[in-house]
């Protein structure tokens, strides 16, 4: 009946915008297609007028083929042909150029910002490989066979600097070598290239985001951004409607558009302090939270010494509320669950005073683990929200139950900072920081559990999760990890200190009995 019902607004001549708000705001059915055509609604892309959109639709998605040609294919046809007659380094104009008229200085100010968000989009939504994914509808425009154009994947490999093994043999002959030439390790697998011909949907987000910068240079490129792109274009590119399908790029490039339009100021550092700004944003969620529960607000955010360690906590909206409404909870949730908030925020007149309601409503779903908790606990409860919602809400649950099994049972958990292979093949340790202060957020964090049998025995099981929503169905045991990583990653020492007051110790690790 509900599908019924959106179809009943969708297609009369005119839409009216105040019934499909009110069916939006409780969830868009994805059947059909509805989803995707009421985002496009009310995105401000498509006009009420049901009789236009062929050609709206004609219009824009002709005016971002010209967005390709003029920023994508053009300037990668000059720059061979120049190439070719060596006509890119004059006298007037050569890579040294320092002046800002310079078509060099233009190139490698394009090459920074690429490169970032490059890097950007191919980790973007790790749980799920649809990124990874060729797509069914590749760029012509850009992939003709006919003419080798120079893709943006090109020329961040043409832009990054490959780097080479050298070693000296004792004859003094200088061999280099590329470190992962031969064998990459297994973490590429999720970024190996697709052959020509194809490209996947990272690459088709890397674009639309280029261009975005391209024509927004006030702006440009902001991390985060890529996530709030991702939903949008996951969305548009699984559409049921071939037709529609097809033009996901172009269609997710407009609604974005229009929708930074409402959130940009969130990403300019400049006004943060304004009353458009973020942090005014940030600091509205603790008044609202004032008005709904004085006491959690007081436990939060209170400055003034606590009477004891575990009362107010002086914790900052920054520490985890600029997340929260910078990528519109896309960090927060599983990807399902974001599209099914957005319909909602999409929907509501004022949906950015509706993403303070919702910031608040995750406080107070929460309050009594706030309540009890201290400043570390709390952090963690608010950074990471899915944390202790899903697998490590059910590791926290198998610890407590241990103590009906064993005389005593010690739990040490802490934030590891673990590295993660990027498309290069190097190893990098990325963290995000957050507030004025930079208070990082770890990217795992671990759980040491020391069993104590009534006779003596003593029995170890660590534990590592990342800092990301996890499956609770997966078993506790595949978390299971060797106590070693654990004191090499965090510099804590644990078996010694064990086996100098007991004189046996039973590790458990994944696959032990």
């Amino acid at each position: 009946s509900r599908i019924a019902d959106f179809q009943d607004v969708l297609k009369e001549p005119w839409i009216a915008l105040e019934k499909l708000r009110e069916l939006s705001f409780s969830g868009i059915p994805c059947e059909g297609g509805l989803r995707c055509l009421c985002w496009k609604i009310l995105l401000n892309y498509l006009p009420v007028e049901r009789a236009s959109w062929t050609t709206v639709l004609a219009k824009q998605r002709e005016l971002y083929a010209q967005f390709l040609r003029e920023m994508i294919i053009q300037p990668g046809v000059a720059k061979a042909n120049m190439g070719a007659s060596r006509e890119d380094v004059t006298f007037e104009d050569h890579p040294l150029n320092p002046s800002p008229d310079s078509r060099w200085n233009t190139y490698f100010k394009d090459n920074e910002v690429l490169l970032q968000i490059d890097k950007d989009v191919r980790r973007l939504c790790p749980d799920i490989s649809f990124f990874q994914r060729a797509t069914e509808y590749p760029c012509l425009l850009i992939l003709d066979p006919q003419n080798e154009f120079e893709t943006l994947r090109k020329r961040v490999e043409q832009t990054t600097l490959k780097s080479q093994t050298v070693a000296r043999n004792r004859s003094g002959v200088t061999n280099m070598s590329s470190p992962h030439k031969n064998s990459a390790p297994p973490a590429l697998s999720e970024y190996e290239l697709l052959p020509n011909g194809c490209e996947a949907h990272w690459e088709v987000v890397e674009r639309i985001l280029f261009i975005y910068a391209k024509l927004n240079p006030g702006i440009a490129y902001v991390q985060g951004m890529n996530e709030i792109v991702g939903p949008l274009y996951y969305t548009f590119a699984t559409d049921p409607n071939s037709e529609w399908k097809e033009h996901a790029e172009a269609d997710t490039f407009f609604c974005f558009t229009n929708l930074m339009a409402e959130i940009r100021d969130n990403f300019i550092k400049s006004l943060d302090d304004s009353q458009c700004g973020i942090t005014y944003k940030m600091e509205k969620v603790y008044s609202t939270l004032k008005e709904k529960d004085a006491e959690l607000y007081l436990k939060l955010a209170s400055h003034q010494p606590p009477l004891s360690p575990q009362q107010e906590q002086n914790i900052k909206p920054q520490f985890f509320a600029f997340r929260w409404l910078t990528l519109l909870l896309s960090q927060e949730f599983l990807l399902p669950d974001v599209i099914r908030i957005w319909d909602s925020l999409f929907a509501d007149d004022n949906r950015f005073d509706f993403l303070l309601i919702v910031c608040c409503a995750m406080l107070t779903l929460i309050r009594e683990q706030l309540l009890e908790g201290d400043f570390t606990v709390n952090m963690r409860l608010l950074q990471v929200p899915h944390l202790n919602q899903n697998a490590w809400n059910s590791l926290e649950k198998y610890s407590r139950s241990l103590t009906r099994t064993y005389e005593n049972v010690y739990v040490c958990t802490g934030p590891l900072f673990l590295p993660r292979t990027e498309a290069d093949g190097k190893s990098y340790v990325k963290y995000q920081v957050i507030g004025r202060n930079h208070v990082a957020v770890p990217t795992h964090f671990f759980k040491v559990l020391i069993l104590e049998a009534a006779g003596g025995q003593i029995e170890l099981r660590s534990y590592v999760m990342p800092n990301a929503p996890v499956d609770e169905a997966i078993p506790l045991e595949r978390f299971l990890v060797p106590i070693e990583s654990i004191e090499r990653a965090s510099g804590l020492l644990f078996v010694p200190n064990i086996l100098a007051r007991a004189g046996n110790l039973k590790a458990i690790t994944a696959g032990s009995k």
